[in-house]
């Protein structure tokens, strides 16, 4: 059992999104558009630092105020965005 947040990649923003527990296992419902991605986290500590209220499915997620643990502090990193759009429309005549 723990605590469900949906971890936003671009701005490192934890939201908490509802969650219920079943049995030993955390269930986290989850609908994506086409091509969306999304990051879930589950937080099992006892404490989890959240200052939200408790969320339920009928209500909107509610942002996590918290101070991030810092794992590993990363000195030199490189990172590459690619972008697979299908780039404007071509007419080929035969």
């Amino acid at each position: 059992h723990g605590t469900a947040y949906r971890l936003d990649a671009w701005t490192g923003t934890l939201t908490e999104v509802p969650s219920r527990a079943q049995g030993e296992d955390t269930l986290v419902p989850v609908s994506l558009r086409p091509g969306e991605p999304a990051i879930i986290t589950l937080d099992r500590s006892a404490a989890s630092g959240s200052t939200a209220a408790p969320v339920s499915p009928e209500l909107a997620t509610a942002v996590v105020s918290r101070t991030p643990q810092v794992l590993a502090e990363l000195t030199h990193w490189d990172i590459t965005v690619e972008s697979w759009d299908a780039g404007e429309d071509e007419v080929i005549e035969e």
